[in-house]
Order: C-alpha cells, then structure tokens, then sequence
C-alpha cells in the first residue's frame, strides 16, 4: 500500500508541495488519472490521484472547490494541480476549502509534463509495491523458519520486533501479555502504559478494514491471531508511525498468520499432555477394585500427575453452567480449555500444591487441594467473580468437599 505521504517524501518528487497543512496524506495511491473534466467523479476510482491542469477554472476558482467536494466525496486520494499559465497560483480560499476537509491539494510545478510525472509516480508504485511484497515473504521466511526449528513464541515476538524496530505485545485470551519484546523489559512503565491503552481499544481489532487501514498518525494498532477461533489473541505493534518502506500492512498479515499457526500447534501439544494426566486422574478417582496405587509406593510416579506425598487430600468438583440454546461444539471445547488454564493458573498462585484436572467424561473439573488452607472458599468465591466478568463463565458447585 503507497500512500500520499511515501510518494512526497521521495526524493524523485520532492517538487510536489502539498498546499492545505491539514490534507491527509494517509490514503493509498493505487493508480493516476489526469482530467480536465469537471465529472471526473463519474469515470475515476477511489484511492486515485487525479492531476489537472485546471483549465477549465482560470477564469473562476470557486468551481474548483465543488471538484475538490466531488473527489473527496469517492473518497480518491488526492488532487494535483499543475501551476502554468492556466493557474498561476491557487487561491487561499480554494486551500482553506480543501484544508477543512482534509482533502490534499498538491501543487504540480509548470516544468513537469503530467504525462512524464503520471509515468514516474505508477512506476514507484509499483515498484514500491513489489518491495514491500518480498519483505513482507522474507519476514514470514525467517518467522517460520523459528516456527520449524523448535522457537518459543517470545522469540519469535523479540525476533518480529527486531525487524521492525518497534515494540510488540503478544496479549492471550484473557487480555494478559504474553510475550513481548525487549521494549518492555527495561521498566513497568511503557508496559503499564501500552497495556492500557490496549484494555481500551482491543476491541478496534475487530473492526479493522484492511483495504483501509492505514498507520500515519497512528501510536498502536491491534490485530487478532486466532490460536482460539472464538478466544483470540491479540497482538499489537506500537510506534508504527515510525514505520517506513519497504513495511506494510502484508508483512503484519503474514506474521499473523504464522503466529496463529504456532499457538495453534502449542495448543494441541499441551492439549494432549494435558489429556493424559487428565485421564489417568479419573480412572485413580473411579477405581473401586483393590488394586489401587499407594501413594508412599508410587511417589514419584503420581508426582508425574500433580499428586503429592500428603495426610490431607480434597477434591471440588466444579463445571460450567449449560446453556440451553444448542451451542457450537469448537466454542466448548475452547471455552472448557481456558477455564482449565485460568482454573490451574490462579490456584497453583495460591498454593503449588492445588493441582486442577479436566474429567473427560463428563468436562467436569476437579480440583485437587493437598494442604490445608482455611481461606480457600474465599479465594474461590473471588475468583468465580473475575472469571464471570473475563470469559462470561459462570460455575455451579456440583458437590461439597469430600
């Protein structure tokens, strides 16, 4: 995506004055039309740059703004206007119009042929548009490479981030980072400050056009990476406006994808690990005949599984409150796992000795306490609170402590 703003701030182009301070030099450039039509709005596109001569207005400028009203209104990118002996200057009033609009005047000078300066400027955009590609594929090249060899999801963020020499956060479903890079690391502020920001504005990821999104006069920007389909990460770029050729939105796009395939990967490795120790946890609860495991015997063994050597052992068994319109069986799925990570997260914070437990036959899950602790209703009361409010998860206590 070539914007106004690439295009002047070439040197090839550097007679191209924008007249009105407030024209937004943000809008993609996808191609050029030269007119002296005062319908040009019928027969151009969105995202054009238009350049005239303005013939048609030396004897009256005022119709000039009723054009520039016309461009904006297609929303086109720009309008040239070439200083000759048609116009020899645009009037302060015809700049005042634009600049309430926003809308970029540039002022073409006398010695350029606009058939030459149509031809120069389609050329960079091309080529301009040629080099962002085979960043963008060299970015998601040396990502997937990380991704094959076995690299964490931080050090592909700290690797990202490196690239493009701006801070990254990696936030997981429960709005928490993550990952992030080095940025962050050198104190509580930036982190404090960007993850605010990003509480406020998560949301805008939702939302954004990519025919549209553009990253002048923008601080952050936040795109989904669905590790979850229905549970999304979010990954936000900070400093973008720093940003510059050959960066575009396409490299941000194969990083995303590739960062989704790796989380996705990391899920279902960690969902197997976890079905295993999941499984052998409830045939151990429901085994009635003799030939139970002694916990003296078999210590090491059962520490494999989260259960350790103690004269005190409670199970709560807890579950998600059913709904009962018929839900989505992947949304389930995805919303029993993150209930069994924020469950083993918060409560191995409390005690390292509370080991949480999916049953899969029933997606029930257990919570196994192995010491004594006279404030855990408490904390499981407050807890039931913030997760109600986090993932809209709701949990009915099926049995008492036994």
């Amino acid at each position: 995506m070539t914007t106004l703003n690439e295009i002047l701030s070439v040197p090839q182009f550097k007679g191209l004055k924008l007249l009105n301070s407030n024209g937004d030099l943000s809008a993609e450039v996808t191609n050029l039309d030269i007119t002296e039509n005062n319908d040009i709005k019928h027969f151009t596109s969105n995202n054009s740059f238009i350049l005239t001569t303005g013939v048609l207005f030396q004897d009256n400028q005022d119709n000039l703004k009723k054009l520039i009203k016309d461009l904006n209104d297609i929303h086109t990118a720009g309008l040239g206007i070439k200083v000759s002996r048609f116009l020899h200057e645009i009037e302060q009033d015809v700049i005042d119009f634009a600049d309430a609009i926003e809308f970029p005047l540039i002022e073409i000078p006398e010695s350029w042929n606009l058939g030459e300066i149509t031809h120069e400027i389609s050329s960079f955009i091309s080529d301009s548009e040629t080099g962002k590609l085979n960043y963008a594929l060299q970015v998601q090249q040396e990502l997937n490479q990380l991704l094959i060899k076995g690299f964490s999801i931080d050090t592909m963020i700290e690797r990202m981030s490196k690239l493009l020499g701006v801070p990254i956060i990696l936030f997981d479903p429960f709005k928490a980072p993550e990952a992030y890079s080095r940025h962050y690391r050198q104190g509580n502020v930036l982190m404090a400050e960007h993850t605010k920001y990003f509480m406020n504005h998560y949301q805008d990821a939702l939302i954004y056009d990519k025919n549209n999104l553009v990253f002048e006069n923008k601080d952050h920007v936040i795109f989904k990476v669905l590790g979850y389909t229905y549970f999304p990460y979010y990954l936000m770029v900070s400093q973008v406006n720093k940003l510059s050729y050959p960066f575009s939105l396409l490299t941000l796009e194969q990083v995303v994808s590739v960062l989704s395939f790796a989380l996705y990967k990391n899920t279902k490795i960690q969902e197997a690990e976890e079905n295993d120790i999941n499984r052998f946890f409830e045939s151990l609860v429901n085994n009635q005949n003799d030939q139970t495991l002694s916990i003296k015997k078999h210590a090491d063994l059962l520490r494999q599984y989260y259960i350790y050597p103690s004269d005190y052992y409670q199970i709560i068994i807890c579950g998600i409150d059913a709904k009962n319109n018929l839900e989505n069986s992947y949304y389930l799925n995805e919303r029993h796992h993150l209930t069994f990570l924020w469950l083993k997260h918060k409560l191995t914070d409390i005690d390292s000795y509370i080991s949480v437990y999916k049953l899969p036959s029933n997606d029930r899950f257990a919570i196994l306490i192995q010491n004594r602790h006279e404030y855990y209703f408490e904390y499981l009361k407050k807890y039931n609170k913030v997760i109600v409010s986090t993932l809209m998860i709701r949990f009915h206590l099926v049995s008492e402590m036994k």
